[in-house]
Parts: structure tokens; sequence; C-alpha cells
């Protein structure tokens, strides 16, 4: 296992310079093969490498289908693929139960899972820019779906999974997940005062209007909670790919590997 996560490390080096545009598969599948050298792995270590390769290549997959996208939701794509790998290994654990093999290869795939993070690192470096600017941009498109029935509904898949992500592993910022399901049950604002209810004439310059009405705010306390509001919401997205979340379930994983009678 540690000659994998090995190759985690160089990959989160690596991709960050890689172009948001296109991404190979292949050539990624090739350099995580190059950086193994012809080094001699045991069966389980290679299946590992297989694992790992695949999850690449679901990620690589999707940048080349959502090149089209603006950068915030591409990154979305990006980082539900990671969300979903988590949920997917952290299903396994459970399905495990007592038996300890299952568990233990359950336990090491769940642990590559959380370490590919890294893959994705400028995702979450290029949120963290600008929390407000993205955290509106994210928050338009997620009214748009939720409000207009948009045929696309990648954001709010995204958030879905999320929280429930959020709930089954943790996630410090889970006070942020309110914020979807407000504007689900918000959409009649739309319908009411000064904000249109057609898409064509909604844009950035309604949403904080939109917002505050969701919060059930006055103008001034909605000025004076939106900034914190809208960095907590960042926040929570981007916390699955953080080093506190990667290195602290890391150690709780290599953890549970240690209790294991048959590790």
């Amino acid at each position: 296992m540690k000659s994998l996560y090995a190759i985690v490390c160089l990959m989160c080096f690596a991709l960050p310079t890689i172009s948001y545009t296109q991404i190979s598969v292949n050539d990624l599948i090739e350099d995580v093969k190059k950086e193994r050298g012809d080094a001699t792995d045991s069966g389980k270590d290679a299946a590992n490498t297989k694992a790992m390769e695949d999850f690449i290549g679901d990620m690589a997959k999707t940048v080349n289908t959502v090149t089209n996208l603006p950068l915030e939701q591409r990154c979305l794509e990006l980082m539900h693929v990671y969300h979903k790998k988590l949920l997917e290994s952290t299903a396994l654990i459970d399905k495990a139960g007592s038996n300890c093999l299952r568990k233990k290869d359950a336990l090491e795939l769940h642990s590559l899972a959380v370490l590919s993070a890294g893959t994705q690192i400028y995702c979450p470096d290029e949120f963290n820019s600008d929390k407000i600017e993205y955290a509106i941009l994210i928050l338009y498109e997620l009214v748009k779906e939720h409000c207009f029935n948009t045929e696309n509904e990648r954001v709010i898949a995204f958030f879905q999974d999320l929280e429930y992500l959020s709930e089954k592993v943790g996630n410090p910022y889970g006070e942020a997940s309110f914020i979807p399901h407000f504007i689900k049950n918000g959409c009649h604002a739309l319908q009411n005062g000064s904000n249109p209810s057609d898409l064509n004439n909604f844009d950035y310059s309604d949403l904080d209007d939109f917002m505050k009405k969701v919060h059930e705010s006055t103008d001034s306390d909605w000025e004076k909670t939106k900034l914190s509001s809208y960095i907590t919401f960042i926040d929570y997205i981007n916390y699955f790919h953080s080093p506190d979340f990667m290195l602290t379930r890391a150690d709780e994983i290599e953890g549970e590997l240690k209790a294991l009678p048959c590790r």
C-alpha cells in the first residue's frame, strides 16, 4: 500500500498543472505505471493499483465531457466524482461487516480514494481564491436548477451527494447544507416582489435579494451575515479536498487497519 500512497502523492503534485479543458486518460494511466517502475508487486498491490487507475480514468473522463461548462461547474463535476468514490468505498466498509479480509480490502480502497483528493487540488484552490465570487456563481446555478427546472441538474446532484457524505463521514461546515434546501423551498420568492420569474431575466443582480428572502432576513441583518454565510458555503464544498480531511481520515483508516486481526 505504501507504494500506492507514494503514487497518489506524486499525482497530487503533477495534476495541478494540467489544463482545465482536456486531460488524457491514457496519459495519466501511463504516468501511474511509469512512476511504479518495474517493481514486482503482490496481487493485492496490483489490484489496488488498478483501482487507483480506474479512479484517475473516471476523473479524467469527467473533465473531458464537461469542457464547455464554466470553470466552477467543471470543478463541481470533478469533485463530485471524488465524493461518489468516497461514498462507494465507505459503503464497502459497512458491507464487509465482521469479515476481516473484506474489511481490510475496503479500508485500503477507501484510503486510496481519500488520498486521491490531492489530484484535484486546483479546484478547491480556485474556489478559495475568491470565496464570495464563487459562492455567488454556484448559488446562482442552484437557483436556476431548483426554480426553473433546467434539464441538467448537475449542481443539485453534487449537493445531494455532498450532504449525504457529510452526514456519513462528518463535515465541520455541515451547517451550510441548509442553503440548498432553503433555495429549493424558497423558489416561490421569485414570484413575489421585484424578482422576475423568467429565467432569461433572472441574473446575478437578483441573487442577493433572492437569498435575503430565502433567509427571511432584513436588509441590515443580511448584510451582516451574507459574507460569512458565503465563505462557510465554500468551506463546506471544499472540505473533503482539504489537507485536514485527507490526513485525519488517513490516520483513522490506518488505525482501523492496525486493529484488524487479519492485517
